[in-house]
């Protein structure tokens, strides 16, 4: 796996996706956060160009690639904050993708964004996240024992 989340390079990334075909990294405003932040197909996010106050003013920040770290104790998920309106908000970083790409609304638990390769979860490319149910999520490992779901 490539960990394109690793390159801080503001260029849009060329990649080969799952057909063979070269194609360019794009990105979408992440919901919410419209004019702030925009997440990338390739599970990239970054900041834009802005003014932003702090207790002594304005100041003006540049656009960049987040760094993005292990969101759990687990080391298993990549995650980062988001500031709005002096709120810092902690997201994982495929909930951001899914929310730009796939317009998923986070609900708790009960639709989820799954990677489909379980191997590799810090893989936040859009080609390797889906929309499932919590129950879908939790048999799909388990093929074999029933052909219905959960069973």
């Amino acid at each position: 796996m490539i960990e394109y989340y690793k390159n801080k390079s503001l260029e849009s990334l060329f990649y080969v996706n799952e057909f063979g075909l070269v194609c360019q990294e794009e990105w979408k405003d992440i919901p919410d956060y419209e004019g702030l932040y925009q997440a990338s197909d390739l599970g990239r996010i970054k900041s834009l160009s802005r003014y932003v106050k702090n207790a002594w003013g304005y100041y003006w920040t540049k656009e960049r690639i987040l760094s993005q770290c292990d969101y759990n104790s687990e080391k298993v998920y990549l995650g980062l904050n988001l500031h709005k309106q002096g709120i810092c908000t902690k997201f994982m970083t495929h909930i951001l993708v899914a929310m730009a790409f796939l317009d998923h609304v986070p609900c708790g638990y009960e639709i989820i964004v799954d990677h489909i390769n379980t191997n590799e979860k810090k893989n936040n490319q859009l080609s390797n996240l889906q929309i499932i149910t919590q129950r879908e999520n939790a048999s799909k490992d388990k093929k074999g024992s029933s052909k219905f779901i959960g069973i």
